[in-house]
């Protein structure tokens, strides 16, 4: 077994748990300058160091009772006995199963990487807690020993771990790069992606600017539970945007706050193709229960700047008949929309108070984009003794073409609505309806889908309406019209109702 520097310093660290890593290579430099460095390597000088300090390194293979590392590029299935080091990239949550004996099995599932490849490990039984036992985090380096490789069904490769595996913390490791310099912008990804094709199944790290609010909805996974998943559009340098969808959701894995317009991380997530690879809105980047959604270093102070703030105010100017959604504004004034996911009894009677002018007072679980999620673990008041007149200034509809934000449009309906069902690609059909409403400065189409088209049924032609919680998009004939001509001056927008959109008669 070949010695190296790092194998050396460890075992001084071992014996001599007085000292520091610092310490040694302080040391280490005054011997080479006594001696002098023309006679006498660093790794040399470590061995009169360690001599010194009274410890014993020259029997070192008995002392780590290890066998040469490999690199992860390297491993190859069936392989056993296999020694690495490694840097975490992914923690999946713990999981538990039952076996046909009926005892329980736990596993936890980890992605880590080197510099040449990522690979899947399964730590099963009671290696399944050590992540919780050494404190591991994404980036954190690791030591294994006496693991084994198999081969799944799609002929991936998985390290596994058995009862004589060995999993140490290692502090320091300067050659396998970090985590964040691995991240690539998204424009960067998708240059790569056209020059060398996409690579299945590899992991990617990836930096950009949120670019959309994100949502959460809900989904039937594969063994027929209930899962969620978030999405949102991230955007380059160079104003590249591709679709980012998280399967699985992990609240625990996605930053407590992500402000619109910030620049965010996304580690760990894979890049799908929906055909081609010449236009970035054909490609995806897909994650799971592992991935990682975090604010880069320099925007890290927005999270810092909620945490601290205890309570937030909110003034409600709307709620859903249903309670699930209000569409509330902050001391700034700002619209935001409010999911309410109250599942305790004590909790959902004291929400059911919430009304138009009402004042809430709440600590989020999350605040993503214009979205403000309160859970049962939320802090959530109503003050009973303070109530906000509303004072609500629409926004005129030729001003209501910004993307990804709430707006309040007030306008006569000009048309009748009209309603179809619109065969899917699926073969499924979904209702669609359309009307149109018009102000002083403009006309727009609104459009509702599905549950929402009844929302749109109720009215005709000169009724006077408010909508609140309604979204500006372009409209698909605009965007066709563009395309043709090449002027971007010619998009048109429509109005689209939502499931939070509330919708009132005037007069």
């Amino acid at each position: 077994m070949s010695i190296d520097k790092e194998n050396i310093i460890e075992i001084i660290l071992k014996a001599r748990s007085d000292l520091s890593r610092e310490d040694i290579l302080r040391m280490v430099e005054e011997k080479r300058k006594r001696i002098g460095a023309g006679y006498l390597t660093e790794q040399g000088a470590l061995f009169l160091v360690a001599a010194d300090l009274g410890v014993k390194i020259d029997n070192i293979a008995a002392t780590m009772h290890r066998t040469p590392e490999v690199g992860l590029k390297d491993l190859y299935s069936g392989a056993r006995d296999v020694n690495f080091t490694a840097r975490i990239m992914k923690i999946y949550p713990l999981k538990r199963y039952s076996r046909s004996d009926g005892s329980q099995s736990m596993l936890r599932v980890v992605t880590v990487y080197d510099n040449d490849k990522v690979i899947r490990m399964n730590l099963w039984d009671d290696h399944a807690n050590i992540v919780d036992r050494l404190r591991l985090n994404v980036g954190d380096t690791i030591r294994v020993t006496r693991a084994y490789v198999k081969s799944m069904l799609d002929g991936s490769l998985t390290i596994n771990t058995s009862s004589n595996t060995k999993i140490e913390q290692l502090e320091h490791h300067p050659y396998i790069k970090k985590v964040d310099e691995l991240a690539m912008d998204v424009d960067d990804l998708l240059a790569n992606i056209k020059d060398n094709g996409i690579i299945p199944d590899k992991e990617f790290i990836v930096s950009g600017i949120l670019a959309s609010n994100p949502v959460i909805a809900s989904y039937v996974s594969r063994d027929g539970g209930i899962s969620r998943v978030l999405r949102f559009m991230l955007q380059g340098y160079n104003g590249s945007k591709v679709r980012v969808v998280i399967w699985d959701l992990n609240d625990s894995n996605i930053a407590r706050v992500i402000p619109l317009n910030t620049k965010i991380t996304l580690i760990g997530v894979k890049v799908k193709s929906r055909g081609g690879i010449n236009s970035s809105n054909k490609i995806e980047l897909h994650g799971d229960a592992g991935s990682i959604v975090r604010l880069a270093d320099e925007y890290e102070h927005y999270a810092n700047y909620y945490d601290v703030m205890d309570i937030i105010q909110f003034n409600v100017i709307t709620i859903t008949d249903d309670n699930r959604y209000a569409i509330v504004s902050d001391a700034e004034g700002n619209l935001l929309l409010l999911v309410i996911d109250i599942q305790k009894e004590h909790n959902a009677d004291r929400l059911i108070s919430i009304q138009e002018g009402s004042i809430l007072e709440c600590i989020p679980s999350k605040i993503l984009g214009y979205t403000v999620y309160i859970d049962d673990e939320s802090y959530v008041r109503i003050k009973d003794d303070a109530y906000h007149e509303l004072s609500i200034t629409p926004t005129k509809i030729a001003d209501a073409k910004m993307e990804d934000k709430l707006y309040i449009v007030e306008g006569i309906v000009l048309t009748n609505p009209s309603s179809n069902d619109i065969r899917r690609k699926d073969g499924s059909n979904v209702k669609y309806s359309e009307m149109i409403i018009g102000d002083d400065t403009k006309e727009a189409k609104v459009v509702a889908w599905d549950k929402q088209v009844s929302m749109l049924e109720r009215f005709k032609v000169g009724e006077r309406i408010r909508m609140y919680g309604i979204i500006a998009r372009k409209s698909r004939e605009s965007i066709d019209y563009s395309n043709n001509n090449d002027d971007d001056a010619s998009l048109d927008y429509e109005l689209l109702v939502k499931p939070f959109t509330v919708i009132k008669r005037l007069g």
